[in-house]
């Protein structure tokens, strides 16, 4: 939700209080599509998703395990990844095989102008780093 607020309020206040900005955040489409291919690694359309729903009910560790791999795109401290997989064990497993199906398929691309520029950005380009 972070860069989704950031977009929202330039879209309410424009951009006149603001020098620079970082977005970092979840891509505005988890989801594969036709035209976008910037999604997750892990959970990216229909098929993924049952298959992540049929893992949380039978095999949550396996989930909370695999986290980093599907989310991450840079390794973190051990004791860091200890600590994610001891907090997301701590979710309703079935809550969380509901909330992946209801927002991995919503795109945000566009809701915001700034969102739209993201489909025509050059992410190759120096100006952008993209990890």
């Amino acid at each position: 939700m972070g860069a989704s607020t950031i977009w929202s309020y330039l879209e309410l206040f424009g951009e006149d209080r603001i020098a620079r900005a970082v977005f970092v955040d979840q891509a505005p489409l988890q989801n594969l599509a036709e035209d976008w291919n910037l999604g997750s690694t892990g959970c990216y359309d229909a098929v993924s998703l049952a298959r992540l729903q049929t893992t949380l009910k039978y095999d949550f560790r396996a989930v909370a395990l695999g986290n980093n791999d599907a989310c991450l795109s840079q390794p973190i401290a051990q004791k860091t990844t200890e600590h994610l997989i001891s907090e997301t064990l701590k979710a309703d497993a079935s809550a969380l095989g509901k909330l992946m199906a209801d927002h991995t398929q919503v795109s945000t691309l566009l809701l915001s102008p700034l969102c739209r520029l993201l489909r025509s950005y050059d992410y190759e380009s120096p100006d952008y780093v993209y990890t």
